[in-house]
């Protein structure tokens, strides 16, 4: 099985009451993925990504990347989505925590550079599969990251940065599969 595990951080919520392609959704500021290939890491990839506005307040105290830091650091939206889309091609399943939301975000960005996201692996949320296996409401990444086996993670894992915030999903799901016999559910063509 090959699996891709994702997170973006973005400069805001996106809207429900407009359309995915309004000016007004958010953007993409990071993403990081991992990816693997029964079991073990094949390939990782991170990256600011260029973005032509600020972050909502809110955004920027979470995750603290400024517009110019993307500009500075950042690859095209354009170049991100051709990779995103490249790598979904080639997997069963796409995990994150708050997958819909991660989705959402890539659909929005796919859109903007007149891409389609396919649709073809399963998507898998961490964070409601969590809440689902071991009751309670749906928890911040950092709380079922709290819970889980951090063995060959260094000691000072930043939170909201994307590609750690990747990587600690993909530790969550491992958690989530190694501790369950149940049918992990939750999956959904994207």
């Amino acid at each position: 099985m090959i699996e891709l595990a994702i997170d973006v951080e973005t400069t805001g919520f996106p809207s429900s009451s407009k359309p995915l392609d309004h000016e007004d959704q958010p953007h993409i500021m990071q993403i990081g993925m991992v990816m693997r290939e029964n079991g073990d890491i094949v390939g990782e990839y991170s990256s600011h990504v260029v973005c032509p506005v600020d972050p909502q307040e809110g955004a920027f105290k979470v995750h603290g990347i400024s517009r110019q830091k993307t500009i500075d650091l950042g690859v095209p939206p354009n170049v991100i989505m051709h990779v995103v889309i490249s790598l979904a091609m080639k997997v069963d399943r796409i995990i994150a925590h708050n997958v819909s939301f991660d989705m959402k975000i890539l659909e929005i960005a796919a859109r903007r550079c007149d891409m389609t996201l396919p649709n073809s692996a399963m998507q898998f949320c961490t964070m409601k599969e969590w809440a689902r296996l071991k009751g309670g409401k749906w928890p911040k990444l950092e709380d079922a990251w709290e819970q889980v086996d951090q063995e060959g993670f260094p000691d000072d894992v930043p939170m909201h940065d994307a590609y750690w915030d990747a990587r600690k999903a993909l530790a969550i799901y491992d958690h989530l599969i190694e501790n369950n016999d149940d049918d992990l559910g939750d999956e959904l063509p994207f």
